[in-house]
């Protein structure tokens, strides 16, 4: 993926949980080689399943040997897939990952994108990352669940090995929007392997250093310094569910098993067990202490997009990160623009991983 390419596409665009009903049509149910539930089924999807996913959206669910082992019950992961038309299998198209923002449903998302005119040759995923407590980011959270590991591990490889019998990281993206677009940064980032490339737009807070416009790692705000009440506002307001969904994938876990709040309820601080979580996690942080062990596998790998004057601070957030992929040498495409159509940039994200299908 040449960054120059990426950098092109995008500006030019910018101008401009539980086991599924089997009697429910719409949901494919597909099982992992060696289970139970896969003994007698096929190495691959009947012709007929493929026709019917040309040009619309069909659920898949896939064991998911991860979740359950955490949770202790069978549990799956689950997506919504849409193939081009004429599609062939073996065809050995690109496939993209593309993770809703919260509150988007996957459904209704990945019909709206094989609407798109002038979507790119592509094999579509739309991920489902709706958890317990809001977006479970993809996160191996001691909360939600290791759902990066479900992703990585049991949904990709199965899926894949269905429709098109095989596939690999050259072929891959990984996008998203909002909390998706964190999302994707930070599979990015960590399951690097898995991945050839990662677009966002909008994400949420990259930079613990600049999370909604207030500075986590500084002392000041568990001593109720100026960006505490900030917080709180931004806690308690319209991005109350945003915060809860990023205090359940990223921080601690208390004592009564839910996600520990980030906001100290006395005192007017923030608790700092819950900063060092979500630092653990911060792709910032996690390039200032690896950047230069990482660099090499993260070259021209990270593209992200972003609203200027963003009233959340996200601009912010993302200039910041920048810096810190800067720092560590890795090359990227980051554009903060003033405005751009989301189905354009996201087309043309696509696009660029299209020609050619790299074996």
């Amino acid at each position: 993926m040449h960054p120059s390419l990426a950098l092109a596409l995008l500006l030019t665009a910018s101008a401009c949980a539980s086991l599924p009903a089997k009697s429910n049509p719409r949901v494919i149910s597909l099982s992992r080689p060696g289970s139970t539930a896969a003994q007698g089924s096929t190495d691959a999807i009947e012709l007929e399943t493929v026709d019917g996913l040309r040009g619309s959206s069909r659920r898949f669910e896939i064991e998911s040997a991860a979740l359950t082992r955490a949770f202790g019950r069978p549990r799956t992961v689950g997506a919504e897939v849409v193939l081009p038309d004429g599609y062939r299998p073996g065809e050995g198209l690109a496939v993209a990952y593309h993770i809703p923002d919260l509150g988007q449903d996957p459904a209704q998302l990945a019909e709206h994108f094989a609407e798109i005119e002038d979507l790119p040759r592509i094999v579509l995923v739309v991920l489902d990352p709706r958890g317990i407590y809001g977006h479970h980011g993809f996160v191996d959270s001691v909360n939600e669940g290791p759902h990066g590991e479900a992703l990585v591990t049991d949904l990709i490889p199965v899926l894949e090995q269905h429709l098109f019998a095989g596939a690999s990281a050259r072929r891959r993206c990984v996008s998203g929007v909002g909390l998706g677009g964190w999302s994707a940064i930070q599979l990015q980032l960590e399951y690097r392997h898995a991945f050839d490339a990662a677009f966002a737009f909008d994400p949420e807070p990259l930079d613990m250093r600049s999370f909604y416009g207030a500075d986590l790692t500084t002392s000041l705000l568990t001593e109720g310094g100026a960006a505490a009440p900030r917080l709180r506002t931004v806690r308690e307001g319209s991005l109350g569910i945003r915060v809860a969904s990023l205090e359940a994938a990223l921080g601690a876990r208390g004592t009564d098993g839910r996600p520990l709040p980030l906001l100290l309820r006395s005192g007017g601080g923030v608790d700092p067990d819950v900063v060092a979580a979500f630092t653990r996690r911060d792709p910032a942080t996690l390039l200032r202490l690896r950047g230069k062990e990482l660099a090499s596998r993260l070259q021209g790998k990270i593209h992200a997009l972003a609203h200027a004057g963003d009233p959340l601070g996200r601009d912010e957030s993302l200039r910041s990160f920048q810096s810190a992929l800067t720092e560590a040498g890795v090359s990227s495409v980051i554009r903060i623009l003033e405005s751009f159509d989301i189905d354009e940039v996201v087309a043309a994200a696509w696009a660029t991983v299209v020609e050619p299908a790299r074996p």
